[in-house]
């Protein structure tokens, strides 16, 4: 079985998103087909390429971190933020995901850049130094 390039398997799997394909249907077809391909460890690297894919046609796909459930305050603003930051973009896919062991603040990223409020981002950076 060939290999397919990473950059040309993000390409095909952003495309398939903007067709509107199925998530589901399409996580378990790219999941097999990174099994087949002896691939799994690309995973990561592999959807950030997608991510970036999907940027260029202006869709920003942001993860937002918080150590509780953002207000609708918080998500106008980080809307208001993104919009200056990505000019460009015509579609912004916000995905949330609280996690307590940040303590608070906020985490977001996107495909080119991140921003770590966080206390627990403060202070592995304070450790570090």
């Amino acid at each position: 079985m060939e290999v397919t390039k990473r950059t040309e398997l993000a390409a095909v799997i952003a495309r398939m998103l903007s067709d509107r394909k199925p998530v589901k249907q399409l996580s378990k077809e790219i999941a097999a087909y990174l099994l087949q391909a002896h691939q799994t460890k690309d995973l990561d690297v592999i959807l950030r390429d997608v991510m970036t894919t999907r940027a260029k046609d202006g869709i920003i796909e942001t993860q937002i971190t918080t150590a509780f459930p953002l207000s609708s305050g918080v998500k106008e603003e980080v809307q208001k933020l993104l919009s200056k930051e990505y000019p460009q973009a015509n579609t912004f896919v916000i995905q949330e995901s609280v996690q307590p062991d940040v303590l608070s603040g906020i985490k977001i990223q996107t495909p080119d850049k991140q921003l770590d409020e966080t206390a627990r981002g403060k202070l592995d950076k304070l450790i570090r130094v």
